[in-house]
């Protein structure tokens, strides 16, 4: 349980280098799914360095997702300008 924290701060970290946003997704879908009963009971300082780190993924995780919202939404309207028929 000693790893929860670093592996969070590993994922965040590829989101905050703007790297593998799927994957970070991936793994961290995974990592709720097989340890969401061990962190609900966490007690004491582990929880709160716990809840810290799912934090500050969190926001990381919200802002690449609308960076690389904004980003398809930019390539669909070039992609819409060039399909579209020039007179």
């Amino acid at each position: 349980m000693d790893e929860f924290v670093p592996f969070i701060q590993s994922l965040t970290s590829l989101l905050r280098q703007k790297r593998d946003y799927e994957l970070a997704q991936a793994w961290m879908a995974v990592f709720l799914r097989v340890h969401v009963d061990s962190i609900s009971g966490f007690e004491g300082e582990r929880d709160d360095e716990v809840a810290e780190a799912l934090r500050v993924w969190r926001e990381e995780m919200e802002r690449e997702g609308k960076r690389l919202s904004e980003l398809v939404g930019f390539c669909s309207g070039v992609v819409g300008f060039l399909r579209s028929p020039r007179t």
